[in-house]
């Protein structure tokens, strides 16, 4: 049965450590464990240590991103709800010559809840408004000017860059727990062979003594 995460990494750090305390290394090299190998365990063990820390900060920023992403989606989501009834009211006030800025506007129907559907109708919307010379005063007095339509159409771009943040903090995170897994069975695959090597050099109570000291009997 494999050692969890934090044991596996405490075995490698003492058993590399203790290769040096007990002064065995000399008789290891012959056997097919030189120091480089030793050396090369201790880096699997800080490589490994490195990315669970890499790991976490990805982590953590991706959950801070999508707490923000998801404000600002249910804000962009409300906006464009509020706008449509805005439209309506201009529509009831002052129409335009034919049919209505609502349907011009392809306002019909529910708002989207996804970013991608969101994102497609504000950005459709908002950039059509502002070619409305007609529709844009009669919607001013709301607080829908030029420079706020201007805003709202930067909202997008800005949730657009988060959800771009977002996915490349996913996929960080994905990508460092396929690198610490690797390292983790070269870190397996190496105490191992510390073992057989250990077994195979000494015998009796010696072998006890050293796999103890490196704590071996665990992997």
């Amino acid at each position: 049965m494999k050692l969890a995460r934090d044991e596996l990494l405490q075995v490698g750090t003492t058993a590399y450590g203790n290769i040096v305390e007990l002064g065995i290394g000399g008789e290891l090299a012959p056997a097919g464990y030189p120091e480089e190998r030793r050396l090369a365990g201790l880096q699997l063990v800080a490589g490994i240590q490195d990315k669970l820390l890499r790991r976490q900060n990805a982590q953590g920023e991706q959950y801070n991103i999508t707490q923000t992403l998801n404000l600002a989606l249910a804000d962009g989501r409300q906006e464009m709800i509020g706008f449509k009834e805005i439209v309506r009211t201009a529509d009831a006030i002052a129409p335009p010559a034919e049919g209505s800025y609502y349907t011009q506007l392809g306002l019909k129907g529910k708002t989207p809840t996804s970013l991608a559907g969101l994102a497609t109708l504000a950005r459709t919307v908002y950039s059509a408004v502002l070619d409305m010379e007609d529709l844009l005063p009669a919607i001013s007095g709301f607080g829908y000017t030029q420079e706020r339509v201007n805003q709202l159409l930067q909202s997008i771009d800005d949730l657009e860059e988060l959800n771009g943040r977002q996915e490349k903090a996913k996929a960080d995170s994905q990508a460092l727990t396929g690198e610490i897994q690797v390292l983790e069975e070269a870190l397996w695959d190496d105490l191992g062979l510390l073992k057989r090597i250990v077994r195979a050099l000494y015998s009796g109570e010696r072998e006890e003594q050293v796999l103890d000291a490196l704590q071996l009997g665990r992997v």
